[in-house]
């Protein structure tokens, strides 16, 4: 009913509605006219858009749960996509053999790329913003089917996105040492993508460069995300792989390398930066190329230039 999702606090009443609605992702095309090319063409629309958020419950918890009068606090609990966790690196099958405590039951999201997100629908879709907002890996239900808030975790009880992606990071190195193999971005949780192969600091850096990445939004720099995905575009992409071009060959990085169409060929080329579905994949092609590996191919690239 519409008094069960209405809580007041701070003497300000609040519909949760408006804030899971916020938070939620508006996929609705408008489709106003009957033509069926035009119909179908709306719905290949909906099927290629990827949402973030799938879902949405907003709660209150009480500040200090010992003690009945402390202020409420309102969080926001989103599930995300499955694509959307493999982006920036979740496992939920591995999170509680990786944390310290048995106890974790949400991932706490208080900076980087998805705060930002996710603060700012708020501020655009609604006039309500939540304290905090914490990643569950499903819609909690009751028995018969109904959404039951009594299984949300507390603040106490989630496990920070940056400690829990450290966290995964080095248990999957425990892991490649333990059964001494190698590590694939397939197969694997991301990782950091300047801690990944041999180019992945190099061109961790020159993205942060050129893509102008602050340090909450480099949380999302992994081998699971695209480059389309950290906000490259051919443009960009063309910068990228001149620089990285000009750095692995001690060269003067100018808009004159590789000709008058500033277009590169062989392994530095941007278009395998656009094709490549991932960055871990990326590095993957650097690395079996052997540039941008701390040493100098000359014939790398060599008719590029």
């Amino acid at each position: 009913s519409g008094q069960d999702n209405m809580v007041k606090i701070n003497g300000v009443r609040i519909e949760l509605d408006e804030v899971e609605n916020s938070v939620i992702d508006d996929l609705m095309i408008d489709d106003d006219d009957d033509d069926d090319d035009d119909h179908n063409s709306v719905q290949q629309q909906q099927q290629q858009q990827q949402p973030l958020v799938v879902d949405c419950i907003a709660n209150t918890h009480l500040t200090d749960p010992e003690d009945e009068g402390s202020p409420k606090q309102l969080n926001a609990y989103c599930v995300l996509s499955e694509e959307s966790c493999k982006e920036i690196g979740i496992d939920w099958r591995r999170v509680p053999s990786i944390t310290t405590t048995t106890t974790v039951k949400g991932v706490l999201i208080s900076d980087g790329a998805l705060a930002l997100i996710f603060r700012f629908r708020c501020r655009q879709r609604s006039r309500v913003m939540p304290s905090c907002f914490i990643l569950v890996e499903q819609t909690p239900l009751s028995p018969t089917g109904k959404r039951d808030k009594r299984q949300l975790p507390k603040p106490s009880e989630c496990i920070p996105l940056r400690t829990l992606l450290e966290q995964q990071q080095q248990q999957h190195q425990q892991d490649n040492n333990n059964d001494n193999s190698i590590t694939t971005t397939q197969s694997s949780p991301s990782l950091l993508l300047s801690q990944y192969g041999k180019a992945g600091k190099m061109v961790s850096d020159t993205l942060i460069d050129f893509l102008n990445l602050q340090p909450c939004q480099q949380t999302i720099l992994t081998t699971g995300a695209s480059f389309a995905m950290l906000g490259g575009d051919s443009l960009a992409a063309t910068r990228v792989a001149r620089t990285l071009f000009a750095t692995h060959h001690g060269v003067e990085n100018t808009r004159f390398l590789g000709g008058s169409f500033g277009s590169l060929d062989g392994p530095l080329s941007a278009t395998h930066l656009l094709k490549a579905k991932t960055m871990g994949d990326y590095v993957d092609w650097l690395d079996k190329n052997n540039v941008c590996s701390g040493g100098s191919d000359d014939g790398a690239g060599a008719g590029a230039a």
